[in-house]
């Protein structure tokens, strides 16, 4: 199944009945998913734990955001819905604690509008734009990449299986093996 039908039923699943949220921070809908409403600026802050996280503006990420996997490998799964734009500052990271390194974790971002990775910015998880472009600055990194419009990877970018709706823009030295990986070289920024 195309990465963006799984998506787009987890985006429906995270979304449905969040009308009746009247402002509380948990909501559980009527498939008994809770889903947790997602502050517009993350980055350095409270860690956030397994769950279902929804905004219905613009999110972005500054500095590091940690996904506390609280040692459980049976409830390691991230989703977050963002009825915007997702953007992470220069050189952001999302870092996983407290994860049993037997555990295959899950992170999904279903994004309405468009996707962008600043420079030397690392993301955890699979990306999926509904409708707008996906684009990763220089350095730049993140897992599969299923774009609505166009997808563009700076120099260096690294993804795992990308699909766009338009136009594939690789930067210098990206390569990809078919469509399960793109591979930078060696980033000249690391010591």
């Amino acid at each position: 199944m195309k990465l963006s039908a799984i998506l787009s039923s987890v985006a429906f699943v995270a979304s449905a009945g969040l009308g009746n949220a009247a402002g509380g921070l948990r909501v559980e809908n009527e498939r008994n998913l809770v889903v947790l409403n997602l502050p517009a600026a993350l980055g350095v802050s409270t860690p956030l734990v397994a769950g279902n996280y929804y905004q219905g503006a613009a999110v972005s990420v500054t500095g590091i955001l940690t996904l506390d996997a609280e040692h459980s490998c049976a409830a390691a799964v991230w989703t977050f819905t963002i009825g915007g734009i997702f953007n992470t500052a220069a050189s952001s990271t999302v870092v996983f604690s407290n994860l049993d390194p037997n555990c295959a974790p899950v992170v999904n971002w279903v994004v309405t509008g468009a996707v962008t990775l600043g420079a030397n910015s690392h993301v955890i998880g699979n990306m999926l734009s509904t409708a707008g472009a996906i684009t990763l600055g220089a350095y730049a990194s993140a897992g599969n990449l299923d774009a609505g419009a166009a997808l563009t990877l700076g120099a260096g970018g690294a993804a795992g299986a990308l699909n766009a709706g338009a136009a594939t823009t690789l930067g210098a030295g990206v390569t990809c093996t078919g469509i399960t990986a793109c591979l930078p070289p060696p980033n000249p920024n690391t010591p």
